[in-house]
């Protein structure tokens, strides 16, 4: 086991020290669906949540994936529950499932749209979940086994899965995979009491990752890239001063203090980063974060009560509601070119136009 960071790459979202800092982008927003609450998304944009279909008897829940429309993968049975955790761009949901004739025993589970649900292996038939699952076939998560929680990997084999255990740092330890890349490597952290360590599983092995002066816990969230993640870094036992922090480049960078607990939504390849606070969504700006709503073509026309993710082409993912309160439900938010970045475009293609007469 040997202590590192992640190499390679460069967070854009952090402004270098004397630049002059850009105004930050506006947005434009569009109701995805008012029956569909997305609860994770991927790097492309697909998302994967609950949907509510209302009728004269009590509303039915199911679990939607949405990429370019709204595919609903079924209701579970009475009795039945699956609980959604993460999604790859093929739309393959990664969770955990309940039945009332398993005595609602959570199992960790992969719902697909081609081959429907999948139970993950555990030794012993134990309970888990599963946290996330790349496009490659890789499913990541944890199980409650005789020694406590256990980081777990399954590996797709055709239309199965292969079990594995994931190294910790001694037999007293516990952790949980929380996070894949599209290559395989996984995130997240291994604990001890209430010692958290933030962590990453590579072909090498465990390697756990650097702390920040002044912090003495961290955990990985999200596996943006081979060469960067995102996380949380604390102190105290309850995590009540966390902090977003970053690791890229083989160094760890703690992001500004938003000024509260926040839950942490997602980053994408650019290292745009975004978060929830309290019925807030953050979207972080050259090193600031800034109020969503604020950013808005309408300012303060949507209320958003839940920031999901933010995809490579920057398009952020939220549950929330109008103001008008007539309209509910997951809207997506896309950035409004600029009107200068309009006019380069359009010279461009004049330009290009000419050049081929």
């Amino acid at each position: 086991m040997n202590q590192s960071a992640i190499c390679g790459g460069m967070v854009g979202c952090m402004v270098a020290s004397g630049t002059l800092a850009s105004a930050p982008p506006t947005f434009r927003y569009e109701l995805v669906d008012s029956g569909y609450y997305a609860q994770t998304s991927s790097p492309s944009g697909t998302s994967a949540g609950y949907t509510y279909r209302s009728s004269n008897e009590p509303s039915q829940i199911g679990v939607g994936v949405f990429a370019e429309s709204l595919e609903n993968l079924g209701s579970p049975d009475e009795g039945q529950f699956f609980f959604v955790n993460g999604v790859n761009d093929a739309g393959d949901v990664a969770g955990s499932f309940r039945a009332a004739e398993t005595d609602l025993q959570e199992l960790p589970s992969v719902l697909s749209p081609s081959r429907g649900r999948v139970i993950l292996p555990t030794p012993g038939n134990r309970q888990g979940f599963a946290t996330d699952t790349s496009s490659s076939g890789v499913a990541v998560g944890g199980v409650f086994e005789v020694t406590g929680q256990v980081p777990t990997r399954w590996t797709r084999v055709g239309d199965s899965y292969q079990h594995e255990r994931l190294a910790l740092p001694g037999p007293e330890w516990q952790g949980l995979a929380q996070s894949v890349s599209a290559s395989g490597m996984v995130g997240g952290g291994v604990y001890r009491n209430a010692d958290w360590l933030p962590a990453m599983w590579t072909s090498n092995g465990l390697n756990l990752l650097e702390l920040p002066d002044g912090f003495s816990h961290g955990a990985v969230q999200n596996v943006v890239s081979d060469s960067l993640a995102i996380g949380f870094v604390w102190n105290s036992e309850m995590a009540e001063d966390a902090r977003v922090a970053v690791w890229t480049s083989g160094t760890v960078q703690v992001l500004p203090d938003t000024g509260g607990p926040v839950l942490l939504g997602d980053s994408n390849a650019q290292g745009q980063i975004v978060a929830t606070r309290t019925y807030e969504g953050l979207y972080l700006h050259e090193g600031q974060w800034f109020d969503l709503r604020s950013l808005l073509e309408s300012p303060d026309s949507l209320h958003i009560i839940q920031v999901i993710g933010i995809d490579d082409l920057g398009r952020v993912l939220v549950i929330g509601s109008t103001t008008s309160g007539d309209i509910a439900g997951t809207f997506r938010l896309t950035i409004v070119p600029a009107p200068g970045a309009i006019a380069l475009v359009l010279a461009g293609v004049i330009v290009a136009g000419r050049r081929r007469r």
